[in-house]
């Protein structure tokens, strides 16, 4: 529960700090953090309410903003970190393309899994997104997968 609580909590703090606009006036950006469990099922993959995470369950962090300004933003980029005690999973980010950074302050083009070196994705620490133009009342949703890391 405390690992839960860390991982959320840690998530909002930088949730709200991470999508940058550029617009001529102030713009009215909402965002809203959902987590949840990702099940395989007979019909395909389901996301359900998590309420206490065990290492090796997969999580699916996934970021709704919404412009709820009378003008549109320019330019918006978001983020969403990947929490410590987590490892990235590169098969539940949407929409592609999307960038990776290990310093999350350096981001590149997360490479394809054909030309992928699997050491690189446990050092991934945020995924970043151009959404370009938000128009007013418009809403955009971004994912990532990431998988519980065991106690050391």
């Amino acid at each position: 529960m405390l690992l839960r609580n860390m991982i959320i909590s840690g998530l909002f703090l930088l949730l709200g700090l991470v999508a940058q606009a550029h617009a001529g006036s102030p713009p009215v950006l909402n965002s809203f953090l959902t987590v949840g469990l990702v099940q395989q099922g007979p019909d395909g993959v389901k996301i359900v309410p998590v309420k206490v995470l065990q290492p090796g369950e997969v999580i699916a962090y996934t970021a709704t903003y919404e412009n709820k300004g009378g003008s549109a933003i320019d330019g918006l980029i978001v983020k969403i970190p990947v929490p410590a005690g987590t490892t990235y999973i590169r098969t539940g980010t949407s929409p592609q393309p999307a960038e990776a950074s290990n310093d999350n302050v350096h981001f590149a083009p997360i490479p394809p899994p054909s030309k992928d070196d699997p050491s690189i994705l446990p050092t991934y620490r945020a995924i970043e997104w151009n959404i370009g133009d938000l128009a007013p009342g418009q809403t955009r949703t971004v994912r990532i997968y990431v998988t519980v890391d065991k106690a050391s």
